[in-house]
Formats: structure tokens, sequence, C-alpha cells
């Protein structure tokens, strides 16, 4: 049996993206008959991984700092006899890597910014577009590569739902949204009457949100007198959004999660890393971009407004069409391909 160890964190900073793909991967892993173990800085991932009963390894370091880690990080690897690293996180460096390489571990990184290369003997990037940004440029014959959408880590619930054409729509900002998008989304599309939700039948609108999520007061009442469902920290992601006739979702893992379930999407960014994605998505004529709330938010709500008034106002026949063309993108397996790499 391989030992595997996967380094990630979770915190209000950091998107519960990486620690959810990182346990979809863990799970994978562990379905191939590996021993993984998770290491974090703190405490922050525990409620995730308890749930799978996966062990997890407290470094008592700080997150945004882990280049002071790595003595502690090598230390406990050999005490355990770990050769094998998953790394998720922005906070790594060259340095990082370097260390862990000398110490005879084999890192695997998984990177969506292609902004650097790093010392590393495996980088995945599952973005659709990660085979055209240059990888093999930036890092010769040195790294495997496993780039693209063929790689993409979905958890099994998202091969079992499929959008049936429900009335709801679904918001989604991240898992603690810290930029409070979510309600900026939320009052305009109550204040937009023609869409029907602010008078209309309840319970039509959803919003999805992570662990680290601090709903506002303002919220709160819309969800206190029926008018908003909030899900939070919720498990059965895929049939909230087989539940749904269209989205409206920050990019990043959540955009191939609805892509698998089929549901109509419009995207949005708010963070450098979600940006391929959304021009993939939009590019490829898959899924619309409405912007980037940090250059102007005004905009981003009134090319939302336009596109659901248009998505509103096509058959059901369409919108089940444009549901299947984004599921032949994914076929479920990234996860299983990305354990064989590591175990390989």
């Amino acid at each position: 049996m391989s030992k595997i160890a996967i380094r990630v964190d979770a915190n209000e900073t950091i998107a519960t993206g990486h620690v959810m793909r990182s346990l979809t991967i863990a799970n994978a892993l562990r379905r191939h008959g590996s021993d993984v173990r998770f290491i974090s800085a703190d405490n922050g991932v525990r409620p995730y991984v308890s749930k799978d009963n996966f062990s997890l390894y407290i470094l008592g370091t700080d997150w945004n700092d882990m280049d002071s880690e790595i003595d502690d990080l090598v230390k406990y690897l050999h005490s355990e006899d770990i050769h094998r690293l998953f790394v998720d996180s922005y906070q790594v460096s060259e340095q990082y890597f370097r260390k862990l390489r000398d110490a005879g571990i084999s890192v695997t990184y998984i990177d969506d910014l292609c902004k650097k290369s790093y010392p590393v003997d495996r980088l995945v990037n599952y973005c659709p577009a990660a085979t055209s940004l240059g990888y093999e440029a930036m890092y010769g014959d040195g790294t495997e590569l496993r780039l693209g959408s063929a790689y993409i880590p979905l958890r099994d619930q998202f091969r079992e739902h499929i959008c049936q054409d429900g009335t709801g729509l679904l918001i989604t900002a991240g898992g603690s949204d810290s930029l409070k998008i979510a309600d900026k989304i939320i009052n305009r599309i109550f204040d937009e009457r023609g869409l029907g939700f602010s008078d209309g039948p309840k319970g039509r609108l959803h919003l999805l949100a992570g662990r680290f999520y601090k709903p506002s007061d303002k919220l709160l009442s819309y969800v206190s007198d029926g008018r908003l469902i909030l899900h939070q920290n919720v498990d059965n992601v895929a049939e909230i959004m087989a539940g749904c006739r269209a989205a409206v979702s920050s990019a990043g893992t959540t955009l191939f999660e609805l892509s698998s379930v089929g549901v109509p999407t419009a995207s949005f960014v708010f963070v450098d890393n979600q940006m391929t994605d959304a021009l993939y998505f939009d590019r490829e004529g898959l899924m619309p971009y409405i912007g980037d709330f940090r250059v102007s938010e005004n905009r981003c709500l009134e090319r939302m407004i336009d596109w659901l008034y248009e998505i509103g106002g096509v058959s059901s026949e369409e919108r089940m069409k444009r549901g299947r063309r984004l599921r032949e993108m994914i076929d479920g397996r990234g996860a299983d391909r990305i354990a064989e790499a590591l175990e390989g």
C-alpha cells in the first residue's frame, strides 16, 4: 500500500474549493488502495477531512508562510515513511519545493495560475485551456505535466445528478464570499421585478455557500420571509444544482460541477485565478462571462440581468440542449486519473 500525503489549508481567506478538490482526489486514492494523510497548518480543514475519516496532522504553523514549516513537514513525512506529497496552495515558493525534493519527497503540485515554474516532479492543471498556456515551454522535460479537462476532479455525486429544468436560480460566490458579492447579486435580482423573484412564488432563489460564509442581516431577512433558500456547508450540492434551471456563479471548480450536472450558467470573477476558466467557457460559447467584480460591479450586475432575461425566455428544450453540451466536456474520471499519476 502506497502512502501519500496531501498538504492543504482551509480558512476564511482560502477558497473552499482547494480542500474540496483535495478530498475528491484523496477519495480516489483511497479507492485505489493508497493510505492517504492530510497535513495542514491548523485545524481549518478538520471538519472537512473528518467527514471522510481521513487522518490529519497539524503542523501548528502560519498557513501564509509555508517556508517556515518545511523542517517540521519533512520530519513528519520521514517519520511516517511517506515519500509522495500532493500540494494545493498558493503560498508555496521555489525554495519550499526544492527542499522537499532534496529530502527525497516526490512532489505533485496543482496549479491554475501558470505564472512561474516550480521544481516539482508533477504538475496538474485541469483547466480545459491549460494545454495552450505554455506549460511545456515553461517546464521543459523535467516535470511531468497533467493538463486539461481530463483531470477535472469531481465528486461522484456530480455524475449522478442531471439538471431537469426546474424553477430555481442558483447563486454562488465562493465558499466564504468575503466581498459580499452574493448580497449584491441577490439584491439586484430582487430589485428587477420583471424577473419575478421579488413578488412571484417564493423558494425559487437559492444561495450556495461554504462553512466560513457569514450572511448579512439583509440576506437572513430574505431567508426568513421565504424569498431565499440558503444552502450552507451542505453535502448534496449536485442535487441542489440539478433542481435549478440556471445559475450565476463565480468561476473555478464550481463551473465544472455545474457543467457536469448540465446547468446553464453565467460566470464572473473576483480573483485572478478564476479568469482563465471564465474566459474559456465564454470563448467556447458554453457559459457567458459577465465580468470582474473588482473592475465594474454595476456592469457585472447589468450583464447578469440581461442574461437572466435571455435564459428565462428560451424554451425548456433549448435549456436542456445547452445542458447536454456542458455535460459532454466532462467524463467524471479526472480524480481517478490524478490518483493514477500520483501512484505511478
